[in-house]
């Protein structure tokens, strides 16, 4: 048998049977969104009662994983919906060669698994980046509270409208943009992302991503990803260095990334 057939079978047995132990169980409990720091950040828009109240009815508890975990597996039947409370993570998919494609990052608020939401598969993996919280909701629950509830309906359709929207820039990113935009849009997109989730800290921020997952999320070699990350620090716009980001030049990184300064997309939150 190749080499590739070996990963491949691998990376099948691997799907269908995910390793036993890496999923923190259950913790349950009453929501309590009301208290939430998350929601009381500007880029979430405000729920309204009635929705709060269906979401604390779907509500399961809460789970914690570590850092380095794949916490879903493709081809898992997933019958729940998470939103990432605390800690960063990863969507990607696996080619037959064992290469890695990230398909999106998610920071504190987005939600995941939305494809579960009808009950379905799941398409990808997902990693944990750091020590993740994740918030669970039923998503058998959830359809009978949209049914109930049409506006939450409509804001499940924005979630996965915004997942759309990520992936259709990452794809412009990989398929039209030149690598050193491709760099500088990502990293200023997710620095912004980060500010308006109080996450930054004067024009720098914390960076738990790898070299080889921003790698990967690009469709860049690590060792041209390299030399992009040293081409903008020597053009003085940008460092990402000792697990932080580091802006020197607005005003240039923004034009280098070929994006118009502007403010936060506002997005609901599960």
């Amino acid at each position: 048998m190749s080499a590739s057939n070996n990963v491949l079978e691998l990376s099948l047995n691997r799907s269908i049977a995910p390793p036993q132990n890496e999923t923190s169980a259950l913790k349950s409990g009453a929501a309590k969104c009301e208290d939430c720091s998350l929601r009381r950040l500007n880029c979430f828009a405000a729920n309204s009662p009635d929705i709060t109240a269906s979401l604390k009815d779907a509500y399961k508890g809460f789970r914690k994983h570590p850092a380095g975990v794949t916490f879903l597996y493709e081809g898992d039947l997933v019958s729940e919906v998470f939103t990432l409370y605390s800690g960063w993570a990863f969507g990607y998919k696996l080619l037959e060669d064992g290469r890695r494609q990230i398909l999106n990052i998610y920071l504190p608020g987005d939600s995941l698994g939305l494809s579960s939401f009808y009950g379905a598969f799941k398409d990808h993996d997902l990693e944990a980046v750091g020590n993740v919280q994740l918030c669970v909701f039923d998503a058998a629950r959830l359809r009978i509270a949209c049914r109930e509830n049409p506006p939450l309906l409509d804001q499940i359709i924005h979630l996965i409208d915004i997942e759309r929207i990520k992936l259709q820039q990452r794809l412009i990113g990989v398929g039209r943009r030149s690598s050193p935009e491709n760099i500088a849009h990502f990293l200023y997109t997710l620095f912004m992302s980060l500010k308006s989730r109080n996450l930054t800290y004067g024009n720098a921020c914390a960076m738990p991503l790898t070299q080889t997952v921003i790698a990967d999320a690009l469709g860049l070699s690590a060792e041209h990803l390299n030399r992009l990350l040293h081409q903008l620090r020597d053009d003085g716009l940008v460092s990402v260095s000792r697990g932080k980001i580091v802006i020197h030049d607005w005003a240039g990184f923004a034009e280098r990334a070929g994006i118009d300064e502007s403010e936060a997309l506002i997005q609901p939150m599960l």
